[in-house]
């Protein structure tokens, strides 16, 4: 699934790499595009030694999704396959995870390190959507702070169901806490954090 010049790409990128970071992968032998996801993440973690991957087969219902496991203290997760424009977010995610990096405002980190309640971000995609990427990864750096911030791409089209429960029409769109409406589009982070703040203090 990965050229040549992709793998020199990323083996680039992973040169920055700190601490080791596990990938989880939570199969399900059923879903469209289990065996590409397994074939992908196979290849991506050949290409350091600081990856290994985990596969574990599931029975849960929203299957299959795979969880970055590393500096982060809240679950960084990708629930479908990171095609087109979000492998760069798995990408970015996996370096992000490995050297603790978040460059979130000290506004951000003072919210999520003090919340009292769990925090459920779903951001749906399209592999096409040239917006999404930055969508996830901001919701992935939030996830970096507090281990009650579980943030997840969901790839709309592989989710039709749950894209359909929360009425996604247009992309990336935004779910927290499973409350409908949400909010659409590439947030920056303080107005991604006020929406956030807006569903947490109903």
């Amino acid at each position: 699934m990965l050229n040549d010049t992709i793998k020199n790409d990323v083996k680039k990128a992973f040169n920055d790499l700190a601490d080791p970071i596990k990938i989880v992968y939570n199969e399900n032998v059923k879903a469209q595009f289990n065996n590409e996801i397994k074939d992908l993440l196979s290849q991506v973690v050949e290409l350091d030694d600081k990856l290994s991957l985990e596969i574990k087969p599931s029975e849960e219902e929203n299957t299959p999704y795979f969880d970055i496991q590393g500096k982060n203290k809240g679950v960084i997760r990708f629930m479908g396959i990171p095609g087109g424009h979000e492998f760069s977010t798995l990408i970015s995610s996996i370096l992000m995870a490995s050297t603790g990096n978040h460059q979130l405002s000290e506004e951000s980190v003072k919210y999520f390190e003090n919340l009292t309640s769990e925090v459920d971000l779903k951001v749906f995609v399209t592999p096409t959507c040239p917006h999404c990427p930055s969508a996830v990864f901001l919701a992935h750096r939030f996830a970096m702070i507090s281990e009650k911030v579980t943030a997840s791409m969901v790839e709309a089209m592989e989710f039709q169901e749950m894209s359909q429960k929360f009425s996604v029409s247009g992309v990336p769109h935004t779910i927290v806490n499973d409350e409908l409406g949400g909010f659409v589009g590439a947030h920056p982070e303080p107005s991604a954090l006020t929406e956030i703040k807006k569903v947490l203090e109903k």
